[in-house]
């Protein structure tokens, strides 16, 4: 997952960081966020981007689990079109 870190985060160590950093990563994030919150007009941007951002981020995750449980319902060399199965009427 780390190899989809883009390169200009990697400078910052984002692709290094350890489990303990990550978390206190978000608890900074979560403190910073809810103060620009309430900043006029900067807040109800900032407010609009994380929530973009975070439905962007549920789009992805239910995109890959679906992808995942399609692959995993097809089995090898079964084809996944049952309208092509023949038919004893000549």
């Amino acid at each position: 997952m780390l190899d989809a870190v883009p390169p200009r985060l990697s400078i910052v160590g984002v692709d290094q960081a350890s489990t303990e950093n990550r978390w206190a990563a978000l608890f900074v994030g979560l403190v910073v966020v809810g103060l620009l919150i309430h900043v006029p007009y900067l807040g109800r941007l900032v407010d609009v981007v994380v929530i973009t951002f975070g439905l962007g981020t549920l789009a992805r995750i239910g995109l890959r689990t679906y992808r995942r449980t399609e692959r995993s319902l097809t089995a090898p060399g079964v084809p996944s079109d049952t309208t092509s199965i023949p038919t004893d009427n000549p």
